[in-house]
């Protein structure tokens, strides 16, 4: 069965993303931080892409206005949903309104979305 994984947020930037990373730490998992780069996900497992998108950007309008400077400077600012492939069913779809296209465009955020094949050494897992 195809299905959601998760939303990583990928940020890139010239500085402050150090910062930036600190303040989304509590609400979020930090997977990798350097100067520049960064890559955060959700610390508990949404539902569907739609309840991850609004999650995420409910953590993005919560920063203090510091942290949320360093937001705006960030070169790139990334949402991306993981989808894990299978061969069945042939379709499945993931839906994202428009009300969460438009709060991406509020705080400036990218989708994107990253599709793993299947894997024939492994059983499938929902």
């Amino acid at each position: 069965m195809t299905y959601f994984l998760n939303i990583d947020l990928e940020l890139r930037g010239t500085a402050g993303v150090r910062e930036l990373v600190q303040a989304l730490e509590p609400s979020m998992l930090v997977l990798r931080v350097t100067d520049t780069e960064a890559s955060l996900e959700h610390r508990e497992q949404p539902q569907t892409v739609e309840e991850g998108l609004h999650w995420l950007v409910q953590v993005v309008e919560r920063l203090p206005a510091e942290a949320r400077k360093h937001w705006d400077a960030c070169e790139t600012r990334t949402m991306d949903v993981g989808i894990q492939a299978e061969s069945q069913p042939t379709a499945t779809l993931f839906p994202v309104s428009r009300d969460a296209m438009a709060a991406l465009l509020r705080i400036g955020a990218e989708l994107l979305f990253t599709v793993y094949a299947p894997s024939t050494d492994r059983p499938a897992t929902p």
